[in-house]
């Protein structure tokens, strides 16, 4: 029954999607026009957003109900419980529509930058659903009811997400008279890429554990498992630090502050840079004993999978930034061929190296692509929109961050040689001296006069000298 309810809830990711891009044009475009003061572009982008998303969500509910015998001819169901995983079904394909509905205003709210809204309303409901979890799932036979409770709480969600989203902007109206073709157009245009790009990224996620099976077996995919989730870990706490910026980055372009942007890339880009050296590096030098202490000894050749794809993944985790201003300024098609390009070379890597190197073969396979296609076109491109040469990029935001990570490196590495790591208690002390050397490194290394000392040019802590131009308000 368990097994039942994860393919569920993978149909509601998957069916989520047909969104088809809608989501994130949606929050850009509200952006771009609110900045600018046309209310009228606003009130047509969420009328002909939210009216596209009721329509998907309603085909997509009559496509379940139509396609609920296909189901119980793939799954084999335990006998008795038909009845009650067939109503769980149609609740959670109820749950799907609201979804998508839901995402017009999720979209809105973060197009307004009411970050603090959203949260609002995510974690209660994310608390609710736990503690309900606790409190009324015992066994199988409750399937029904955790399928009640996430749709109540989804279509509570969406409620909550409608109402602040018209208390957000007083003007906001969403009528029949806002519909039209060009807005339509303008939505799909920008959106497809977006779709483009996340079906890449998600192949690309779901190649590995999918070619090691087939190729290694299936008692390999575990180990996989732990190093991708460990590296899953980084770039969730990444996106949830740069993603505000997306929409500011979009309300500079809107406004022609072509220097501030500049500033944006530079100083958020620097920051950003430091953030992901912090998790990286912490998991280069601390994630061999997290994984003997996690789940034992037995899977520590997840270690030497985990440190390939650290490499692979330590300049995209720096571009972040540099992402959000591709998204802000429209030329987000180029991130849709990076990750069609990325998953194709990744495939055919993969089909290569893996009878040959195994483990290691896959690990290179996704390390390789993920550092060209994530982190280095995206870098290049990203200058190319600001006016920037790569060398000061790479002067200001990629070699501060460096120099931060050496020192704790370093002092940690020394200590782990002469006192390995053999439990949790010294697992944590280890993490607070790496996160104390850190930080002091941080702010030494960023500070105004030893960043003077390093790069030979005056500091960037508030604004680089070169991007100092009059703006108009």
């Amino acid at each position: 029954m368990y097994g039942v309810w994860l393919i569920l809830g993978s149909l509601t990711v998957y069916l989520s999607m047909l969104e088809m891009g809608v989501r994130g044009s949606i929050g850009r475009h509200i952006s771009l026009y609110h900045a600018r003061g046309d209310q009228r572009g606003v009130n047509q982008i969420l009328a002909v957003g939210a009216t596209f998303l009721f329509c998907t969500g309603i085909g997509v509910l009559l496509s379940l109900f139509l396609c609920e015998p296909l189901f119980f001819q793939f799954y084999a169901i335990p006998e008795g419980e038909y009845n009650r995983v067939s109503l769980t079904y149609r609740l959670m394909a109820v749950n799907v529509a609201v979804v998508l509905v839901g995402t017009a205003f999720d979209a809105a709210l973060w197009g307004y930058q009411r970050f603090d809204w959203l949260n609002a309303i995510d974690i209660p409901f994310l608390l609710a659903r736990t503690a309900l979890t606790f409190a009324l799932v015992r066994s199988g036979s409750d399937i029904t009811t955790l399928g009640a409770v996430t749709l109540v709480l989804w279509t509570g969600s969406t409620l909550c997400k409608a109402l602040l989203t018209f208390r957000a902007d007083p003007n906001l109206s969403i009528s029949i008279h806002h519909l039209s073709r060009s807005s339509f157009r303008e939505l799909l245009g920008y959106g497809s890429w977006n779709i483009i790009g996340t079906f890449a990224r998600l192949s690309r996620t779901q190649l590995g554990p999918i070619l090691l099976g087939s190729f290694l077996g299936l008692a390999i995919v575990p180990i996989y498992a732990i190093a991708a989730r460990l590296l899953a870990a980084v770039v969730a706490a990444m996106n949830a630090a740069t993603g505000a910026l997306t929409p500011h980055a979009t309300a500079l372009h809107a406004t022609d502050q072509t220097a501030r942007q500049r500033q944006l890339f530079l100083v958020g880009g620097r920051h950003a840079a430091a953030l992901s050296t912090f998790l990286i590096a912490y998991l280069f030098i601390l994630g061999a004993p997290l994984i003997t202490l996690w789940v034992g000894p037995s899977f520590s050749s997840a270690a030497a999978l985990l440190t390939i794809l650290l490499l692979g993944e330590s300049l995209p985790c720096t571009q972040y930034v540099t992402n959000g201003i591709i998204l802000a300024t429209a030329r987000h098609r180029s991130l849709a061929a990076f990750a069609l390009l990325e998953t194709i070379t990744t495939c055919v890597l993969m089909a290569c190296l893996l009878p040959i190197l195994g483990l290691i073969g896959a690990g290179v396979s996704l390390s390789v692509p993920a550092f060209i296609f994530r982190g280095i076109a995206p870098l290049i491109h990203g200058c190319r929109i600001t006016g920037l040469s790569v060398r000061r990029y790479l002067i200001w935001a990629i070699a501060p961050s460096l120099l931060c990570a050496i020192p704790p490196l370093v002092t940690v590495q020394v200590a782990i040689t002469s006192h390995p790591v053999t439990s949790w208690g010294g697992l944590v002390g280890y993490s607070i001296m790496y996160t104390a050397f850190f930080g002091i490194s941080y702010t030494v290394v960023l500070n105004r006069y030893w960043l003077t000392r390093l790069t030979g040019r005056a500091s960037i802590s508030n604004q680089p000298p070169a991007l100092v131009t009059k703006q108009t308000p």
